[in-house]
């Protein structure tokens, strides 16, 4: 098949150009100057990437981007004339220019109009949606949700991992034991070994995030066609995570709002919070790395807002 596919690409970019060559006549000579070039998004079918990627590459043009999961394709740098012949090839679905997008409405840390890949299909829907403890992440994330866009809520996943029958389980076990009780484990004994042991949470995260990970893949791959994907993750930039994300959005309050609602949960203590608090960036530092912040130090309302504007401010509507 690839060679098949392969093939007929190849034959029909000869013939494409041949007929731009004989009729050069006709065609204005900057249409035919393939030193001019430009950044495209390809979308293909998926039985005929391997061969379309191939014949690329064979051409000597750079692949500076790979689609897996909403479609399949790739952002390529082409003579913009065989961006033109490329989008009447068969299995070839569209030919776009990779286009920076203008600033959105809400704060905006970075540069006045950053290309954060939102004009791509894929790349568009993935927003990273973080912020320390007590902030009001899982609110905003909340938001989202009846805003009907579907959440990744790593701290959820988590817990899945760790239930009776988790998939982490016989991995918490070989780690420390006496965290596991009837097949599941028991979170205030796991936290409470990591407080103590504060070394230990580098090797505790090796062993988790390749599970939340594959979690997350099935969760791209099932929501591919949705607008937004947003990804609810504590430690986004501690992971690397943010790497991957568009969009990453950081939920903020002042640290007395934020010691407030955290000293005020059942089981946590000043040791606890801090504990946590030393193993994350600060607030001042997220904040600094985001793209867009949203406060929660007011009422419900004024944080719905923030989140509605964000939505439209990339063009998505909603009520």
């Amino acid at each position: 098949m690839r060679n098949r596919v392969g093939n007929r690409l190849r034959a029909s970019l000869i013939v494409l150009l041949t007929v731009f060559s004989l009729s050069s006549t006709m065609v204005p000579t900057t249409a035919l100057d393939l030193g001019a070039k430009a950044k495209y998004i390809i979308s293909v079918t998926p039985s005929a990437k391997a061969a379309i990627e191939a014949t690329v590459i064979k051409n000597g043009w750079k692949i500076d981007s790979k689609y897996n999961y909403v479609f399949d394709g790739y952002t390529v740098e082409l003579p913009k004339i065989v961006a033109g012949l490329l989008a009447k090839i068969p299995n070839v679905l569209t030919v776009e220019e990779d286009m920076p997008v203008s600033g959105l409405a809400i704060q905006n840390t970075q540069s006045p109009t950053p290309a954060w890949g939102m004009d791509r299909v894929d790349q568009r829907e993935k927003v990273g949606l973080t912020g320390s403890i007590g902030m009001g992440k899982s609110t905003v994330a909340n938001m989202f949700k009846n805003y009907g866009f579907p959440v990744f809520d790593a701290d959820k996943v988590v817990h899945d991992l760790y239930k009776k029958g988790g998939a982490a389980i016989n991995t918490i076990k070989n780690f420390y034991p006496e965290a596991v009780i009837n097949n599941t484990v028991n979170r205030e004994i796991l936290r409470s070994f990591i407080v103590e042991n504060p070394d230990k949470i580098g090797e505790l995260e090796s062993l988790i995030h390749p599970l939340v990970g594959a979690e997350r893949d099935g969760f791209l791959k099932t929501n591919k066609n949705k607008e937004i994907l947003v990804f609810d993750v504590p430690l986004l930039f501690e992971t690397g995570l943010n790497k991957i994300m568009d969009i990453v959005v950081v939920v903020s309050a002042p640290y007395h709002i934020q010691y407030e609602r955290v000293l005020s949960r059942e089981g946590m203590t000043e040791k606890i919070f801090k504990g946590l608090l030393a193993k994350q960036l600060s607030d001042d530092a997220k904040k600094s790395k985001a793209d867009i912040v949203i406060k929660t130090d007011d009422s419900l309302k004024t944080t719905n807002n923030q989140v509605k504007e964000f939505i439209s401010s990339l063009g998505i509507k909603v009520n």
